[in-house]
């Protein structure tokens, strides 16, 4: 399963296309002969393609990137995460999935003490290899940069991080993805406190 859901999160997106594609030209000769309304036409689009898009995202997500994100955060285990990512980024060059990679990457490198292996890669990121960054995606990527900069040392750059990262979470408007993230900026906040050495306030 591990590696349909592989398959899928690397190929799932083509697949889709070229399943559009085909039922679109099928139902446009259907339609053209009379033998398929345009309401039936988009009902088979509906069934043979946008369905089996959503079903092997679920396959993809519960089968491959959510148990590496779960060995990470709940049992504590770097190195699934950081291996795949690893591998993904030899075949991932450009968009979300190239820097959602790169986030997974520098997040594994940080939690077994890689930290400058982290910023250089971070710090890599072209960014005109995602033209359409979410305010989440720029939120996780500024908070791995001052996880990265802080446990190595460098408590100014960490806090200009910390900035940005706050800045691109009060830019989603999606309140669910909003509240999906708060644990990652409640726990973020209470560093920077400790940082400043603000026991009391970091305590609240």
């Amino acid at each position: 399963m591990k590696k349909l859901g592989r398959f899928l999160y690397l190929h799932g997106r083509t697949i889709y296309y070229i399943l559009a594609v085909v039922v679109g030209v099928v139902c446009g000769l259907l339609i053209a002969n009379d033998r398929l309304s345009i309401g039936g036409a988009a009902l088979a689009v509906i069934l043979t393609a946008l369905v089996p898009f959503f079903v092997m995202n679920l396959i993809a997500i519960s089968s491959y990137s959510k148990p590496l994100v779960d060995a990470l955060d709940v049992e504590r285990d770097p190195y699934p995460l950081l291996e795949e990512s690893e591998y993904l980024l030899t075949k991932t060059k450009k968009g979300l999935p190239y820097l959602t990679n790169i986030i997974n990457y520098s997040a594994g490198l940080i939690e077994t003490g890689q930290f400058e292996k982290a910023l250089a890669v971070l710090q890599a990121v072209d960014f005109s290899k995602v033209p359409k960054t979410l305010p989440q995606n720029m939120f996780v990527y500024y908070h791995n940069l001052c996880a990265a900069y802080n446990a190595n040392g460098q408590k100014d750059q960490a806090s200009i991080y910390y900035s940005k990262a706050l800045a691109s979470y009060a830019m989603i408007k999606n309140e669910a993805v909003k509240k999906q993230m708060k644990s990652t900026i409640t726990v973020h906040t209470i560093e920077e406190h400790l940082r400043n050495e603000d026991y009391k306030e970091a305590g609240k």
